[in-house]
């Protein structure tokens, strides 16, 4: 039987996109249904991804602190703001972590801006470290 490598669903986007992006005729009926079936699997990607709890948990593996259990050869040990540039990156470029999660700039937790924290003077701040009203 011959083995036959699965494709990761970013690799069936960035696949599908590239076929939809390549066609020189804007009333291609079948690329408005390869775009419409793009933008349906990106919505659900998006809607689905990735927990708060995950990219914590892959926040500290970057940190050098792997989950119990995962022996990883040569783990990396970036910095808080290194980690977070590869978070970031996902967030903002490919689009695999939902943009809402933050850094705080003060004590550096991951928190949902959704539901918590706020911007002061362009620093990100969790509840625990937003400064009162008329503060900083």
């Amino acid at each position: 039987m011959e083995h036959v490598a699965k494709a990761t669903t970013k690799e069936l986007l960035d696949d599908l996109y590239r076929r939809v992006s390549k066609c020189p005729d804007p009333d291609c009926k079948v690329c408005q249904q390869n775009k419409t079936a793009y933008n349906e699997l990106l919505a659900r990607l998006q809607a689905t991804g990735v927990s708060l709890e995950q990219t914590q948990e892959f926040y500290r593996f970057l940190q050098g602190h792997p989950p119990k259990g995962i022996t990883v050869p040569n783990k990396p040990r970036l910095f808080e703001r290194e980690a977070f540039s590869i978070i970031w990156y996902l967030q903002e470029h490919l689009r695999i972590i939902p943009p809402n999660y933050e850094r705080c700039d003060s004590c550096g937790i991951l928190y949902d801006s959704n539901k918590e924290g706020g911007w002061v003077r362009d620093k990100a701040h969790c509840d625990g470290c937003l400064p009162a009203p008329g503060g900083v």
